[in-house]
């Protein structure tokens, strides 16, 4: 039972959580919104995970997808399909996460430093393509149950995939190692930066999926679109189990740890406390960090 509970009790705990917030939320709960924002978070949590189990808490993914959102509704106003529109922003991200993970292979910086440094980077060009850009788009697609169904899927083919690289593949090792240990990594002789550069792509192409709801959502975009996202995911993560600089935690965790900061984001919003969560998690979240890097550093 001790083994049992050490290789699980996060999970435990996250299904207790669920458990006190659904007897709670029960009677205010709208179930389509509470599966709209499940399948925004928990796809947010999976692509952050997938970077925090290679050692880097990623500040820039938001700002990423402000900009990709705002490349989209630039591409459609211009005229452009919009499979050529949604392929552009899908390449995009990958291309801003490839060269995210680029960087902090290359650059001998600290990874939260310097993707504070981007997120800032990202949200002044986005503020540059303009706010509220208005594109083309029906305003009854995202409201439709086939919409929803069909980033569900995504969702779930995502998990799958990534449970089976991380599981069955040699990047799944490599991004354990780079979290427990990159010296390690670097003296085996490993292509440690060409590594980052592929987990932050694939964690990009998982961030697109949400830059493309969006896009709909919105009808375009903005610099500041989805900033009030950023915290609430990184703290869905770490009650999922995740641990960035120690390469431990797993999926099914994020995916409990998705659902319990939904049913706590519609409680807080309930009782009007939505705005104290959001300084308290950016407060907490930081110092933590901040904390947890500076102590595994000196060790």
């Amino acid at each position: 039972m001790r083994s049992f509970y050490d290789k699980y009790h996060m999970e435990i705990g996250n299904i207790v959580l669920i458990l006190v917030l659904a007897i709670v939320l029960f009677p205010r709960l709208s179930a389509d919104y509470v599966l709209h924002q499940f399948v925004i978070i928990v796809l947010l949590t999976m692509g952050l995970s997938l970077e925090m189990l290679s050692g880097v808490l990623d500040f820039a993914f938001m700002a990423e997808i402000a900009m990709t959102t705002c490349m989209g509704g630039l591409c459609l106003r211009a005229g452009f399909p919009v499979w050529v529109s949604l392929t552009v922003m899908i390449l995009a991200q990958m291309l801003f996460g490839m060269a995210k993970g680029l960087l902090i292979g290359k650059i001998r910086v600290n990874p939260i430093l310097l993707t504070f440094i981007l997120q800032q980077i990202y949200q002044g060009i986005a503020a540059v393509f303009g706010d509220a850009i208005q594109a083309p788009i029906p305003r009854d697609y995202y409201g439709s149950c086939m919409f929803w169904m069909i980033f569900s899927g995504i969702a779930v083919v995502i998990y799958v995939f990534l449970q089976l690289m991380l599981t069955h593949t040699y990047y799944g090792k490599y991004v354990r190692m780079l979290g427990e240990n990159e010296t390690s990594v670097k003296n085996s002789g490993i292509r440690f930066d060409i590594c980052r550069m592929i987990i932050c792509g694939i964690s990009g192409i998982v961030f697109a999926q949400v830059a493309l709801i969006f896009l709909f959502i919105t009808n375009g975009g903005s610099a500041g679109i989805g900033r009030r996202y950023l915290y609430p995911v990184i703290a869905a993560a770490c009650l999922g189990g995740i641990n960035f600089l120690k390469g431990k935690g797993n999926l099914r965790g994020t995916v409990l740890g998705s659902l319990s900061m939904v049913l706590l984001l519609n409680l807080s919003a309930g009782l009007s406390l939505y705005s104290y969560f959001s300084y308290i998690w950016e407060i907490a979240i930081l110092v933590i960090a901040v904390v947890i890097f500076a102590r595994e550093r000196k060790n």
